[in-house]
């Protein structure tokens, strides 16, 4: 692991970062981030998907996201890949003109979530936010991290101490 890049450090790193999600694993990693679609529902008004974020090892997911798109508030293009592919949709949306609000972070200890995630920590961090393109709202995310899944995009494994 890289100086600097212990687990508490990465954990502050990933919640203090600007930019996509995506683009802040792919600088970390040194490679592209893969997506592994959960599920994924969609009504006439949202996409509802559910999907794990993971560097080499399907495996070992470094972050579990969940997010709901309205439709309306998106392209027909951005609509279409976000239902037929599997391209992170952080690259989708792109960064420009797109922006956060609404943040909230906040420790779960729920089973489910820390068994997506593959840990054997005892807790993980969530972040829920608003994407909006100016006063439009594209979509409601939210992010499932830990600091063993945050290590992995650095092919470590160390969980953290709380």
């Amino acid at each position: 692991m890289l100086e600097g890049d212990e687990p508490k450090n990465l954990l502050k790193r990933y919640f203090d970062r600007k930019g996509s999600t995506t683009q802040f694993f792919n600088d970390l990693a040194g490679s592209d981030v893969q997506v592994c679609i959960l599920n994924q529902q969609l009504s006439e008004y949202y996409l509802h998907r559910e999907s794990l974020l993971f560097i080499n090892d399907c495996s070992e997911p470094v972050l579990l996201a969940s997010g709901v798109f309205f439709i309306e508030n998106l392209s027909k293009s951005q609509v279409d890949e976000l239902i037929h592919t599997s391209i992170p949709a952080g690259i989708i949306l792109g960064v420009n003109n797109i922006s956060k609000s609404n943040e909230r972070i906040c420790v779960s200890h729920d089973r489910a979530l820390l068994s997506k995630l593959k840990v054997s920590e005892k807790a993980c961090f969530k972040r829920s936010f608003q994407l909006m393109s100016g006063a439009i709202k594209v979509a409601n995310l939210t992010e499932v991290v830990s600091c063993q899944s945050l290590a992995r995009a650095l092919e470590g494994s160390t969980p953290c101490k709380f």
